[in-house]
């Protein structure tokens, strides 16, 4: 636990920065981490959703001495002003509550803004994701990304992977890996889940996956795991989120099979027992290099602590954590361990192992490790803010923003208005004609009449 003196007995309140959509998740890293921090200090969960209007605050009623805080979402056009809103209803609940002392958690990139404005005692980005590596993802989100290490008193990546590739692309980045773990209390306490069980009978094992269905999931190798087992029930468990129409094609194919069955989104309490009504559980994700390099899905460890054997596609930082976790390198492979594996199977020293690894990385290890690392680098009392390191790593773009915006509000109201106009209708246009109007001489007239 802490030292007396330490980075606890400096703090007054905790405010995570979050990425919209959260509370539509299955629980993953904030929510554990937000548990374990509002058992000792006040949590306030930042969600920016508001195209418009004050802040709404309300309690999160399934974690004692946590909230909601509802904020502006920041986008273009005038994205300043966006966020400036954003800071300042942040401040106004800072004031409501008389907190004057946060630490604040950052997980998302498009945030820097307001990471930056807020004063605190310290700041944490929580790396869950390889935002450099992932595909689709723009240069203005990896300079926000850098610009968020760059504020950070500690950056916490979730595995190693996603450590080396944020120390590869910042200099003097400081980065620990505390990797993602499993509410081992919780997975290991259940009781076989009775619907999962009545749907299993006609078949001779259930197979079970528990997480979001989306583009990471490999639906080619899904289909061809159905069709060879026909004997196996196959049950997805878990939201369907984001797909392309050709997944969406692919995941209709899957789950139109009569072996597989997917009731979507349940109450995460129940995956436990859904796990023990099981007979093996399963990873098919793509084998994309970033997938490869940086993927520790928690379903693994959760699974784990329910004794159910696990077979996963390639991720290294999966590799040689237990004998019951296999992990194969390409899909012949993943047939192959997938038909030899289940739990009346698997040797009762293996599932033994496979609890105490899953017990070693529970979360409340997890945030006593991140809680030393803390105290280690962290002995300020006063709160700061960081716009002198936002403003060193977005450069002159970022200048020349806060300028415009400065002259936005210098217009006459009438034309400020225009502006808020022109703007909401630009962004109806096709993003071609949206691009090439930016590209043009007008570039300069238009975001200085946009403010942004």
């Amino acid at each position: 636990m802490a030292n007396q003196g330490g980075i606890l007995d400096r703090i007054d309140s905790v405010y995570f920065l979050l990425i919209p959509g959260w509370e539509n998740e299955l629980r993953a890293n904030r929510w554990h981490f937000a548990v374990r921090w509002a058992g000792r200090k006040p949590v306030v969960l930042v969600n920016p959703v508001l195209r418009g209007g004050p802040a709404g605050s309300a309690l999160e009623t399934r974690i004692p001495n946590c909230r909601i805080l509802n904020t502006q979402l920041v986008s273009e056009p005038n994205r300043l002003a966006k966020a400036q809103i954003q800071a300042g209803q942040v401040l106004e609940d800072m004031a409501r509550q008389h907190f004057s002392r946060p630490l604040l958690w950052c997980y998302d990139p498009d945030l820097a803004e307001l990471y930056a404005h807020l004063p605190g005692i310290a700041r944490v980005h929580h790396a869950t994701e390889a935002f450099f590596d992932m595909p689709g993802r723009s240069s203005t989100l990896h300079r926000r990304l850098h610009a968020v290490v760059a504020m950070s008193d500690l950056t916490v990546a979730v595995s190693e992977g996603v450590a080396s590739g944020l120390r590869r692309r910042i200099e003097g980045a400081d980065v620990v890996t505390v990797t993602n773990g499993c509410d081992y209390k919780h997975y290991s306490s259940g009781k076989p889940d009775t619907e999962l069980v009545a749907a299993g009978r006609a078949y001779r094992r259930i197979a079970i996956y528990g997480g979001n269905v989306n583009g990471r999931l490999d639906f080619e190798l899904m289909k061809r795991l159905a069709t060879t087992n026909p004997e196996t029930l196959f049950a997805y468990y878990g939201p369907v989120k984001e797909l392309t129409a050709p997944d969406t094609w692919a995941w209709g194919a899957v789950k139109g099979l009569k072996n597989v069955i997917a009731p979507g989104s349940v109450d995460p309490d129940r995956l436990r027992d859904l796990y023990m009504a099981s007979d093996v559980g399963f990873i098919p994700y793509r084998q994309d290099p970033w997938l490869v390099e940086n993927g520790l899905p928690l379903k693994a460890l959760e699974m784990c602590a329910t004794g159910l054997p696990v077979v996963s596609t390639l991720m290294k930082p999966l590799l040689g954590m237990t004998e019951g976790l296999v992990v194969t390198s390409n899909d012949d492979d993943f047939m192959a361990a997938f038909a030899a594996s289940s739990r009346v199977r698997m040797a009762e020293s293996v599932a033994a192992n496979m609890k105490a690894v899953s017990s070693a990385n529970d979360y409340d290890h997890k945030f006593d490790d991140v809680l030393a690392a803390l105290d280690s680098r962290v002995s300020r009392s006063q709160p700061v803010t960081r716009i002198d390191r936002l403003s060193e790593v977005l450069g002159q773009d970022w200048i020349d923003a806060e300028i415009r915006y400065a002259r936005w509000l210098a217009m006459p109201a009438s034309m400020r208005s225009l502006g808020r106009v022109a703007g909401s209708l630009a962004m109806l246009l096709p993003t071609g004609v949206r691009r090439r109007l930016g590209a043009s001489r007008l570039r300069a007239a238009v975001r200085q009449l946009l403010g942004s």
